[in-house]
């Protein structure tokens, strides 16, 4: 009967510190998810830019540099594109082709470059 009972008493005491573990975790956990959700809005707001670019050039609109900052917005062709809050996007031009990168105070997404002819939605686009 003892032994029965020194055996519950491990368990309980292994679930309680199980227990503790992952609620210590929710926090780191909650943190993650939140520069997650950051870094895809960043994406995001890459992919619309390249998608409105690649728009404006169906219509015969060639690339121009530009900066687009959080709270302003641009009219690219029929599209007018805002980036999400906190958020900046920034187009260079290139030949035949343009580059996009998008950033806030943490963090950017780096430099993706497609061709003129290159649809965003279906090409990832390539690092320069």
């Amino acid at each position: 009967m003892r032994e029965a009972f020194d055996l519950n008493k491990q368990f309980v005491f292994a679930m309680a510190l199980l227990v503790a573990v992952l609620l210590a975790c929710v926090p780191l956990a909650r943190s993650w998810d939140e520069h997650l959700d950051q870094s895809r809005r960043l994406y995001q707001d890459r992919e619309q830019m390249a998608e409105a670019q690649y728009a404006a050039n169906l219509r015969g609109a060639k690339p121009e540099a530009l900066t687009v900052s959080s709270g302003e917005s641009v009219t690219i062709g029929d599209t007018t594109f805002s980036p999400s809050p906190g958020n900046w996007v920034e187009v260079k031009p290139r030949d035949g082709g343009y580059c996009v990168q998008a950033g806030s105070e943490d963090q950017d997404t780096g430099w993706r470059c497609w061709e003129n002819d290159q649809n965003p939605v279906v090409s990832l686009g390539v690092i320069p």
